[in-house]
């Protein structure tokens, strides 16, 4: 297989790469605005071209598909070339900014009939992977409840010394740490509470300033089965930021005959009548956001969900709602902390009508 990197930051050297030259996929070109950049991937990839502009690498190269592990203000106008090259393509989190593009991209995919697939790398830590075991086993009954700390002591350094605190800069990151870790904690919370969000209402918001993005926030998602009638109502209570004294994630299930604990290396379940206590060897959820062997795995789904050639699936649908739900959390926050309803109506018939 050949592909494109689209964005040649930390993630796509550290966690992408290295999947890719394991599995020996070609890498035949990199696309990057930055010259510091191309200088990194040429001791990597010597035989590799260099592009700034993405149209022109697909209109010059032959591949199989496309990996956007560039900054989130550039996802959308990515996403759309490889959908208008019908190149199928893996999007780096957070998927789009913005309900326009969302709607957008949606439909072009219709119209174009190519492949998207949104990177949720963390549905493949260990300690995440044993929770869907001990669930799907029946040896942890229906969770409800799901209260999650993500805790950072600052944003993540970007790997450009003239640009590296982008993830702050509203414009290119498309809004704080709830855009950031809040991404991966809102797909996760859909997989493991097996339903899909109705309402959110923000508790509480921190800024460093009026103008820039949140740094702090806390807040309640009510979420639905469609599965079970009537709708079994379940909820996320989560606090995110990048001020604590130390990093730690956390995400504490709470089902009909117990809990279940995953934090940082160690997953503990404890029911009425036992508990037992994992430890993941190699390491756990918070020490680094540098993870290659899970996207490894992610990556080995993104080929599988290509070849079933469901273009409207589980993974895309989980990321319209996560990005609804950080919309409506900037809603809520803009009219006082007020109960917003998640709006799918503009976007869910595509998923119901390619499911039928």
């Amino acid at each position: 297989m050949r592909c494109i990197m689209v964005g040649f930051g930390r993630v796509a050297e550290t966690d992408h790469l290295p999947v890719y030259l394991k599995k020996g996929i070609e890498v035949v070109a990199i696309v990057d605005v930055s010259t510091e950049r191309f200088s990194v991937a040429k001791t990597l990839l010597p035989n590799c071209r260099f592009y700034n502009d993405l149209d022109t690498a697909l209109n010059n190269e032959n591949v199989d598909f496309c990996d956007i592990a560039a900054p989130p203000y550039a996802h959308a106008s990515m996403v759309d070339a490889c959908i208008r090259h019908k190149t199928p393509v893996i999007c780096e989190k957070p998927f789009l900014t913005n309900r326009d593009q969302l709607l957008k991209v949606l439909d072009t995919i219709k119209e174009y009939q190519s492949f998207v697939f949104p990177c949720h790398t963390w549905l493949f830590a260990p300690q995440i992977i044993e929770a869907f075991r001990l669930i799907n086993a029946n040896q942890f009954l229906t969770p409800v409840k799901l209260h999650s700390e993500i805790l950072r002591t600052a944003p993540a350094k970007g790997t450009l010394s003239s640009n590296s605190d982008w993830r702050i800069n509203p414009q290119i990151a498309g809004g704080g740490i709830l855009m950031d870790h809040g991404y991966h904690l809102l797909y996760l919370a859909q997989a493991l509470l097996q339903s899909y969000p109705l309402s959110v209402k923000v508790i509480s918001s921190q800024k460093l300033m009026p103008e820039s993005v949140e740094f702090e926030i806390e807040f309640e998602l009510h979420l639905a089965s469609s599965k079970s009638l009537p709708l079994l109502p379940k909820i996320l209570m989560a606090k995110l930021t990048w001020a604590a004294p130390e990093r730690s994630t956390s995400y504490k299930l709470i089902g009909e005959d117990g809990t279940l604990l995953i934090k940082d290396a160690t997953t503990v379940l404890q029911t009425v009548v036992s508990k037992e206590c994992r430890i993941d060897p190699e390491g756990g959820l918070t020490y680094s956001s540098l993870h290659s062997g899970w996207f490894e795995k992610l990556f080995d789904y993104f080929l599988n969900s290509w070849k079933a050639g469901r273009l409207f699936h589980d993974e895309l649908l989980r990321a319209c709602y996560t990005m609804e739900v950080i919309w409506a959390c900037y809603e809520s926050i803009s009219q006082n902390n007020s109960q917003i309803t998640i709006n799918s109506n503009n976007w869910l018939p595509l998923f119901t009508t390619s499911a039928t």
